[in-house]
């Protein structure tokens, strides 16, 4: 078994440097599976690692809450933008709005 510690913690270092020069080699690594194959290398129970259901509904919570965030930091944009298309259509631009005649222009008519 301590050898088989040994490789694995050589095989991770050696993907942490590369990944410093390019971490898209990160994407060959099972980081889940060598936690599990290292925590049996060295008699951890399981109580120390966390189950598959469990890392599931945390790593969705996070997923969740970061387009959560995603959105919320791009409200503003939306509102000004919204803001933006109101104002337009209410310009008076004899008998047309500002808004409807640059949308006659983008679409040609």
């Amino acid at each position: 078994k301590l050898i088989g510690v040994s490789s694995l913690e050589r095989f991770v270092g050696f993907v942490g440097q590369m990944a410093a020069f390019d971490p898209e080699v990160l994407d060959k690594v099972n980081r889940d599976a060598a936690v599990e194959e290292y925590g049996a290398m060295t008699g951890i129970t399981g109580n120390i690692i966390v189950p598959d259901d469990q890392v599931k509904a945390v790593r969705e919570a996070r997923a969740k809450a970061a387009q959560q965030q995603k959105m919320a930091e791009s409200m503003p944009a939306i509102q000004s933008g919204a803001q933006a298309a109101k104002t337009l259509s209410e310009t008076d631009m004899s008998g047309d709005n500002a808004l409807a005649r640059m949308m006659s222009q983008l679409t040609g008519g």
